[in-house]
């Protein structure tokens, strides 16, 4: 797939104008398959093209969810079921939760199954709120995110979904949800534009259950240094400037003041 910087650049020679919002937007919807982006047609808005191409009666990817599981992984249903699950779980889950809420044994097959899916794309692995042998599992294949978020239960019976669901609540959670996996399939962008990219790092995310004694918080994102050093960072999917009120300001400082029980670091 094409970076995001990429899929800009091929949309710019096709004739598209947008916004990098949108262009974030698309790329969030078709996660930079050359073969999606060339169903788009720069004589219609993005919205349109969307429903065009996913909603749309018989559109280019009408059946592309079946059509494209069954021709990587033939007709096993554990593929399907592994990445159904994990496209409901926002944080990922750990192998033996997997396999427990798969009904499946954790045996090599299994292990078969999930290692295919990190291999081919579709699924990806971090470390656990920075335990290095505790790893977790998430669905990183921005289509599949979508087909399940959106076009599953949609197909056919409404061609202009998307173009009418523009202000609705599911779709700005999904817009937020799928960017902080933008940020995250573009870590080495974000570690140059900051100026470390020759440092080693652990990345994940980190949640913390309140507890007698510490507020519970959820850090979307952290570069562990291996120089001691910690970014911690907030993702923000927004068509405008965000702002930080005095509210959001104490939930920032929580959360420095959390990690920072958790994991002394500068």
């Amino acid at each position: 797939p094409f970076t995001l910087t990429e899929t800009k650049e091929f949309l710019l020679e096709k004739g598209f104008v947008l916004s990098d919002y949108e262009i974030a937007e698309t790329y969030m919807t078709m996660g930079g398959i050359p073969f999606y982006l060339n169903q788009l047609d720069p004589s219609f808005s993005l919205n349109t093209n969307i429903d065009n191409i996913f909603f749309k009666k018989k559109g280019p990817l009408w059946d592309e969810y079946g059509r494209l599981y069954d021709t990587l992984f033939g007709k096993e249903s554990v593929y399907k079921d592994l990445v159904s699950l994990l496209a409901s779980s926002r944080y990922g889950l750990r192998k033996k939760e997997i396999f427990a809420k798969l009904g499946t044994a954790n045996n090599g097959h299994g292990s078969n199954v999930l290692q295919s899916l990190i291999d081919s794309g579709f699924v990806k692995q971090e470390i656990h709120n920075g335990v290095r042998k505790d790893k977790v599992y998430y669905l990183s294949d921005f289509y599949t995110l979508f087909y399940f978020k959106f076009v599953k239960d949609n197909q056919g019976k409404n061609e202009n979904f998307w173009s009418n669901s523009i202000e609705n609540p599911s779709r700005r959670n999904w817009l937020g949800l799928s960017f902080e996996l933008l940020c995250k399939m573009h870590i080495s962008e974000i570690k140059k534009a900051l100026g470390i990219s020759g440092v080693n790092a652990d990345i994940y995310s980190l949640t913390k259950k309140g507890d007698d004694e510490t507020k519970g918080c959820q850090i979307d994102l952290v570069i562990d240094r291996r120089d001691g050093v910690a970014t911690l960072i907030e993702m923000k999917f927004s068509r405008v400037e965000f702002l930080i009120d005095k509210e959001y300001f104490l939930n920032l400082n929580n959360k420095i003041e959390v990690f920072s029980k958790l994991n002394p670091k500068k």
